[in-house]
Parts: C-alpha cells; structure tokens; sequence
C-alpha cells in the first residue's frame, strides 16, 4: 500500500498535463507557490498551464515565471493542482477546469478549512503554501534553481510577513538558507516587495488609518476601505492588501479587521490579522471564510447589521480568547449571545465607535 507521498509522487510522474492555480485575489504566497510548482514540474518535461483568474498585483509582476500565467483556459488535463486554496470556493472561477480534471491535488496550509480534493498535501504549521511545494520538488527530484526558489523565497515572506509571525520554526529557516544557496540574493526578493510604496498607495492607507476605530480596551481595530477611496487616491485594489497588517502593527492591538467595498457595493472583503494569541481564523470561518491563526478573511454582505454582527463576534473572540474557549458559530446566522454593545454611528460613515 503506497503512503500519500509515494501516490502524489506517481501520480504527477504519470501525468503528461497538469494545471497549477491559485486562489482568486492572488497573493504572494499564492503566486510563489504556483509559479514555483509550474516552473519545476516543467522542468520534469510537464505540458504545464499556470492559471490565475484576477488580476495580478503590480509588486508581484516581476517574478520569474509570470509572464507565463494565463487567467483562462478550456484545455482538459490529467492533473490539476491548487496551491493555497482552503476550499474550493476560494479557486473562484477557476474550478469549472478542476472539474474537468482527470485527478485533482491540494497543497494548502490553512488551519480552517475544507477539503475538495482525493489527493492533498496539508500541513498548518508550515508557514506557507511556499514551503510546501519546496518538500514536493525535492521529493520529485526537481532541482531548486534560482528562478524557483526566488519565487519559494517570495511565498514564505510574504506569508510570514517578512519573518515577524509568531510560531517559525528553524525548518523554515532552513529552508530559506538552501534556497540562498542557489545564487539568489536575499535583495532581489525583499527589495521590489518592500523597498518603495506608490504615492497612491500611502495616500489609500492615509484614508484608512484616519478612519480607525478602537474598540475593546484598543485591543479591536478596525477601518473600511470604499471604493470611493481607491478612485480618490488613484489606487488599485492590490493596494489595499497591506492595509490589515498596518492596523494589527499598531500598539495595543491584538486584532485588527479591515472591510473593503467590492465592486458591486452589495458585499465588504474581510481582512483580518492578530496577535497575542488571537486566533483570526476561527473569527473567518464564523462568516463563511477562513484562513490562518494571525491572517484570515471572509465576504459578507455590506450591511450594517451584518459588518455589527462580525464586530460583535470580534469583541466575543478578545474577551475570551485568554480562555481559549472561543468557537467558530455553525450558523453565521445565529444571535450573539449576550446585550448588544451600545453604538454611535458616525455621521455619513458606516462605522462604529464603540462595540
């Protein structure tokens, strides 16, 4: 009887075609892995689609591999493989050609999440999609060039964000340390992704900090992003990715929730990033989404009783998380145990003082 790694391994021997896709609202972790996957299995002489349904974000664009990247396809192949996906809702568009299939593979580090795949390669405490794929190549027997691992190095950075979440091990740095050993400079990575920040990007984080409220002893951040605010600032919407982790970054907070109008104004993108202890994904999976323990997400309608109710949920996740006795609710639904915080609305703006 094969063990899991010995079947993923034939498995992708035995397929002359396969489909790399990541999850739709692509980000570094994301597209490292794909790219990173797509180059080394094309090196194993494999008809390789690397499939990306949105656009991809202008820091991410200069990747060895990306210009390869297509965002549609109608090709049926024997293999399809999704990196960083926790379900297959977040595939977006994409998973009519995982339908199509012949085999389907996941490799995925989400704590919460739910599995659409026979074949899977999961591990949470890894700290990237990223990693991941570095273990599979080697078991494969690709080698690890400069253009592969630059794009490994990119995931776990970016996932990590720049080595500062909780709960690295020295595996992970372990790994860097051999990717460096292929030639690639720690620069080339770090450099395009964190060196400079367009003037519409600052100016978007100057709206969003400036409508910051703090909540739970300041321990609650939060802040909206319309999109009003990305036509004021020239922005595009990649630019607000940053925003979360700006908030969480803040002193005293231990959670920090970012709501961003989407296009159709009838829904909020949800980012959420912690510290301390919080565990953000348990909060996602509540309203449908989910993610890890310091960066998760969702999309809830944009209304003020439902942006109230993951609010309340939020001030739930702080006073109890010292206990560890928070639970994802089964029914997004359900009424919050409890009185309802008092509010004061702020006048023309959709946001809450208190909760």
């Amino acid at each position: 009887m094969l063990n899991i790694m010995e079947q993923i391994k034939k498995c992708i021997q035995e397929s002359s075609s396969v489909l790399v896709c990541g999850h739709k609202n692509p980000d570094g972790d994301s597209l490292g892995a794909l790219l990173a996957l797509g180059l080394g299995l094309k090196s194993m002489g494999k008809d390789v689609i690397m499939l990306c349904s949105d656009e991809i974000p202008l820091r991410f664009k200069h990747l060895p591999g990306i210009s390869e990247v297509v965002n549609f396809t109608n090709e049926q192949v024997d293999l399809a493989v999704a990196v960083d996906c926790g379900s297959r809702e977040m595939l977006g568009p994409q998973f009519y050609a995982f339908e199509k299939a012949e085999r389907i593979l996941e490799i995925d580090h989400h704590l919460v999440r739910s599995s659409f795949a026979p074949l899977s390669i999961v591990d949470a405490s890894a700290s990237s999609a990223g990693e991941l794929v570095y273990f599979l190549l080697k078991i494969l027997g690709v080698r690890i060039n400069k253009d592969i691992a630059q794009n490994i190095f990119t995931s776990i950075m970016v996932e990590s964000n720049s080595f500062r979440l909780a709960g690295l091990g020295a595996q992970t740095f372990e790994v860097c340390s051999e990717l460096l050993r292929t030639g690639l400079k720690y620069s080339s990575v770090w450099e395009p992704l964190y060196r400079s920040v367009s003037r519409e990007a600052e100016l978007l984080s100057a709206f969003c900090i400036s409508r910051c409220c703090f909540v739970s002893g300041g321990r609650l951040a939060y802040s909206t992003v319309t999109c009003g605010d990305l036509k004021r600032a020239g922005a595009c919407e990649s630019d607000a990715d940053p925003l979360a982790e700006r908030l969480n970054s803040l002193k005293g907070v231990h959670l920090a929730i970012l709501f961003r109008e989407k296009e159709n104004n009838k829904e909020l993108r949800v980012s959420m990033r912690s510290k301390n202890g919080i565990n953000a994904a348990l909060l996602a999976a509540t309203f449908g989404g989910g993610g890890h323990s310091g960066a998760a997400g969702c999309t809830i309608s944009n209304s003020r009783n439902k942006k109230l109710e993951l609010l309340c949920a939020a001030r739930t996740l702080i006073k109890t998380a010292s206990e560890r006795s928070f639970k994802p609710f089964t029914d997004s639904k359900s009424k919050l145990s409890g009185e309802p915080p008092s509010l004061i609305i702020r006048s023309k703006r959709d946001e809450y003082d208190r909760v």
